[in-house]
């Protein structure tokens, strides 16, 4: 093999897990730039997109909440990003899209004499779309969702803790 510097260049012997000619991050920086398209800085964030088995394409932020950071400086993050990710699934979308229906639903009742029913927390169940992943430092996690049709014009945001438990859950306007 030849040693040089472009991309093309780069054999990675994945057998023995032997990277020769190649840094340890820049390696961790073109296998993240495989997995998560599109990425691009924006305001001191940066920002793409990944599909997700079973669940289709979703934007990905990871936020460092740093001035002015470079690519390189989301390493760290790209890879608790990484293990997040393969991680989540399906099944753990289901159990967080049938949870986040049940809290927002009793909370918009909570205040009449109306008990709901299942078909209110289906209906919001159902209308709820995952737009964005947002990552931070110290493993935090935060999923936003969509409803058009129960919630139009806002997001909704969930704080997530470990192992996929709902911390905080927070409507917002647009």
């Amino acid at each position: 093999m030849q040693n040089g510097n472009n991309a093309q260049d780069i054999k990675i012997e994945r057998n023995n897990h032997h990277f020769p000619h190649i840094r340890m991050d820049i390696y961790h920086q073109i296998n993240y730039m495989e997995k998560f398209k599109d990425l691009h800085l924006l305001e001191g964030r940066l920002i793409g997109n990944i599909n997700l088995m079973e669940i289709g394409r979703v934007t990905v932020e990871l936020d460092l909440e740093e001035d002015d950071p470079g690519v390189a400086d989301f390493s760290d993050l790209m890879l608790q990003a990484e293990v997040w990710i393969r991680t989540f699934n399906a099944e753990i979308l289901q159990k967080l899209l049938t949870a986040i229906a049940v809290e927002l639903t009793d909370a918009a009742y909570s205040g009449s004499d109306y008990k709901p029913v299942s078909s209110d927390y289906a209906s919001l169940e159902q209308s709820l779309e995952l737009n964005k992943i947002c990552f931070y430092q110290d493993a935090v996690v935060s999923l936003i969702f969509e409803s058009i049709t129960e919630y139009p014009d806002m997001e909704i945001y969930c704080l997530l803790g470990e192992s996929f438990l709902i911390d905080d859950l927070t409507v917002e306007h647009k």
